[in-house]
């Protein structure tokens, strides 16, 4: 079973995410960290279906940093410490600054799991309000549905976040 880094982000419509995917392919998508040069997979368009919904999501997953992801067999794994991966972090949440049409972006190891609305809204209310959710990325409409919190601030022109403070490495 793979275990996967990634920036995942969860776009407003179906439409939205071939739109996405054209802008983000127009961006420089290698992130610089010390001595690696660390580009992007292809970008893995994923509808999801969660409790009866079906979200529309784009996957940025870094490459050769994953665990177990089977199309890197025969590639080495980059033994990132926690800071670098923090700064590649804080790279992949570059790529989409100002990007068009996404409602809810996070970074981090199994990103995808937690990018459904309806579990946002209640099984992590607490965590939202706490500012314990770091690196959610939200639209300011979709903010309205979620849970009231000091911890938001502004992340770009139509986007607020909690502040990703960075991911555990292999230090």
């Amino acid at each position: 079973m793979a275990i996967i880094f990634a920036l995942t982000v969860e776009l407003e419509r179906p439409e939205g995410v071939l739109e996405f995917a054209q802008w983000l392919r127009l961006q420089e998508t290698t992130v610089v960290i010390d001595e690696y040069e660390i580009k992007m997979h292809p970008l893995d368009l994923t509808p999801m279906t969660f409790t009866s919904h079906t979200y529309h999501h784009v996957n940025v997953i870094p490459a050769c940093v994953s665990y177990g992801l089977a199309w890197e067999r025969n590639q080495s794994r980059l033994r990132l410490s926690s800071s670098q991966l923090s700064r590649l972090g804080q790279g992949l949440y570059q790529l989409i600054r100002d990007a068009p049409h996404y409602r809810m972006a996070i970074v981090g190891w199994e990103t995808d799991l937690f990018l459904a609305i309806d579990e946002l809204s209640t099984d992590y209310a607490e965590d939202i309000k706490d500012g314990l959710l770091e690196g959610l990325v939200v639209s300011e409409t979709l903010s309205q549905q979620l849970p009231k919190s000091s911890h938001w601030v502004p992340f770009d022109k139509s986007h607020l976040w909690i502040p990703y403070r960075g991911s555990k490495g292999d230090d």
